[in-house]
């Protein structure tokens, strides 16, 4: 039986909408959030496919390097093997290509300076009005600008998700009577809060015993309290790790030194790997 193939290929980007549609209709919304931020592509061979005189063909997602990782992790051998059957059904009848093979590779498309913050420059042009700066100051002072505002989301977000576990085992907010903190944690809440009273200029840090804590302390809590925490990540190590990094970034930030690339590019990552995993909490 002779079939008049095209032998063109579908647009990518309604293409991978559609395929995007499927693999969020599985449940698998992480792995969804993932992928609709790469970008799709084909791949042709000279095999022939199933069908008289069609190619095998495969689908290749182009994905940003902050979230291979997690990608590699969500894409188990019977998820992928269930998106390649809906991509092989997505494929046009008569374009001639049966899809075989899913593959994910970096994208050589990814700026880590892609998202500014606030109008430093507003806050330069009056700085620069009372005392000279040097540009080198200026240029860095943007750059950990940038560097700042991941470690306070990912830093506060924990803190949020950390709060949030724990109400939901224990029913309560008040850290302070619950056996999940060290009493070296319960002291320091305690003294920073009496230090706060008398500095009444000082705005409060938070509404949460969890605000008068330190960077280390999620990391003790979630290690002292694993079985409460391990269903949200692959296993303590990983985030063991991920955490001090952050917190050895996060101790040069805060004493105003400045980061090379290797530690702006490890911040990104483990921002965008840690809020994802967490995600789920928030």
């Amino acid at each position: 039986m002779s079939h008049n193939w095209t032998y063109e290929i579908p647009e990518p980007d309604g293409f991978k909408k559609a395929l995007l549609y499927y693999i969020n209709k599985e449940g698998e919304h992480q792995l969804f959030r993932i992928l609709s931020k790469s970008s799709l592509s084909f791949e042709l061979s000279q095999t022939f496919g199933h069908r008289n005189h069609s190619y095998k063909a495969g689908i290749k997602f182009h994905i940003p390097t902050q979230y291979m990782d997690v990608a590699e992790q969500l894409l188990k051998e019977d998820l992928e093997s269930k998106i390649i059957r809906y991509a092989d059904k997505l494929m046009p009848f008569n374009a001639g290509f049966d899809i075989y093979w899913l593959e994910i590779v970096p994208s050589l498309d990814n700026d880590f300076y892609d998202n500014d913050i606030s109008d430093i420059d507003h806050v330069i042009e009056n700085l620069t009005e009372l005392i000279y700066v040097p540009e080198d100051f200026i240029s860095k002072m943007k750059e950990m600008a940038r560097i700042y505002s991941y470690l306070y989301l990912v830093e506060n977000s924990l803190r949020l998700f950390v709060l949030n576990v724990i109400t939901q085992n224990y029913k309560n907010t008040e850290l302070m009577n619950l056996p999940i903190l060290l009493n070296s944690q319960k002291n320091k809440i305690k003294q920073r809060k009496e230090l706060e009273k008398k500095k009444r200029w000082l705005r409060a840090r938070g509404d949460s015993d969890i605000y008068y804590l330190d960077f280390n302390d999620i990391l003790s809590i979630i290690r002292e309290n694993w079985t409460i925490f391990k269903k949200y990540f692959m296993d303590l190590d990983w985030i063991k790790v991920k955490l001090e990094e952050l917190r050895d970034c996060r101790n040069i930030v805060a004493h105003n030194g400045y980061l090379g690339e290797t530690e702006k590019k490890l911040i990104q990552t483990n921002y965008e790997q840690i809020l994802m995993q967490i995600s789920i909490a928030l």
